[in-house]
């Protein structure tokens, strides 16, 4: 079930997470933390948000539609952080007070959106539109990851297809052990 099938009111476990819409879209941009993008942190939609001043929205949306991701469509879209969230002064997020443009993200299908796939695609499509613009945060990139791998394969040009095609052999083996242990 999907928190909203329960019944039961939304608690946020964070500031930063304020709708269960926030917590489907969280592990794909909590990643931005790992760049000098801004997730839309400063906002009441956090992580719904890919943004910074020097982001051409339509551009970035186009990219990220084009590569077809189930589940996940993405518009122009425009924010400017602040220092309140929710009334709750919240860590000074990036590009406070600056008009920042990108794309605001939907989950259209939340049963087949793929954060992390959906990720190594976001994290391509800045690389190719902005690769003088887009600094990596190389340790907190990493760290989220916990591998350099998919920012070096980013940066060495490869597909974003090619990189997930990487990890499937770990993914199945993961599976396979995992499989022991459902009760259901």
């Amino acid at each position: 079930m999907w928190y909203d099938e329960t019944g039961l009111p939304w608690i946020k476990p964070s500031p930063n997470m304020l709708t269960l819409t926030t917590a489907e879209i969280y592990p794909m941009t909590c990643l931005l933390e790992g760049t000098n993008v801004s997730e839309g942190r400063g906002t009441l939609r956090p992580f719904e948000f890919i943004v910074a001043p020097w982001i051409d929205g339509e551009a970035l949306s186009a990219q990220l539609n084009s590569y077809g991701l189930v589940g996940l469509e993405a518009k122009t879209g425009e924010l400017v952080p602040g220092e309140m969230v929710d009334g709750i002064k919240i860590y000074p997020p990036k590009y406070l007070g600056e008009t920042c443009y990108g794309a605001e993200l939907q989950v259209s299908d939340r049963i087949n959106f793929q954060s992390a796939k959906a990720a190594v695609y976001m994290l391509h499509a800045l690389y190719t539109l902005y690769p003088e613009e887009l600094e990596w945060r190389e340790s907190r990139m990493d760290g989220l990851w916990k591998t350099a791998s998919i920012r070096e394969n980013i940066v060495a040009g490869k597909s974003p297809e090619e990189i997930i095609a990487s990890w499937e052999e770990e993914l199945e083996y993961f599976r396979e052990v995992r499989e022991q242990y459902l009760m259901y």
